[in-house]
């Protein structure tokens, strides 16, 4: 069970579990993560990518999945576009 956060009770999929079904299923070649913070949704992905988040707290291996390039921009989405 998962709580959105208005409060209310999300019994849908958890986003994790989407993007990492949705990243098998179509094989992208390349990502664009907006808000990726502590990494827990870029492990999932496998493929080169551009990452922005002006507060980054990765606590965890991402480098792991085989993708060539990974780019982090630590700056907010506004500023990054």
């Amino acid at each position: 069970m998962y709580f959105s956060s208005y409060g209310g009770e999300n019994t849908g999929v958890n986003y994790r579990e989407f993007l990492s079904k949705l990243h098998a299923f179509c094989l992208p070649s390349s990502y664009l993560g907006i808000g990726t913070r502590n990494g827990n949704s870029f492990k999932y992905v496998s493929c080169d990518s551009i990452l922005i988040d002006p507060h980054f707290v990765v606590n965890q291996n991402v480098f792991t999945s085989g993708r060539k390039l990974s780019l982090f921009f630590q700056v907010t989405s506004d500023y990054f576009f």
